[in-house]
């Protein structure tokens, strides 16, 4: 069985949408990456070894980044329970 964090995070725990940031700042750096991408293909796109070993960087990248995602999704989940405990006095102290 797949672990429930990870179904719920990856958007397949229960019928939700996945959800992208919205914010004006999340907007304009995914526009200066995008710009960026575009210029840069355009550069090496005729190199065929430049050109695997940009797709592969940035494959990697990817890759990189949704791992971090998720740990710092799985993490922020569990300071959330525990946060939860301490509201409902699992952590207070026998009087």
């Amino acid at each position: 069985m797949k672990k429930p964090i990870f179904e719920l995070y990856y958007g397949r725990f229960c019928a939700m949408e996945n959800i992208r940031a919205c914010t004006k700042e999340y907007e304009r750096h995914l526009d200066k990456l995008e710009n960026a991408d575009t210029k840069l293909r355009g550069l090496i796109e005729e190199d065929e070894t430049l050109f695997g070993l940009y797709k592969t960087a940035m494959d990697a990248l990817e890759g990189v980044c949704s791992e971090e995602m998720a740990c710092n999704y799985r993490e922020a989940f569990r300071a959330g329970v525990l946060l939860g405990m301490d509201i409902m006095g699992a952590f207070d102290e026998a009087e």
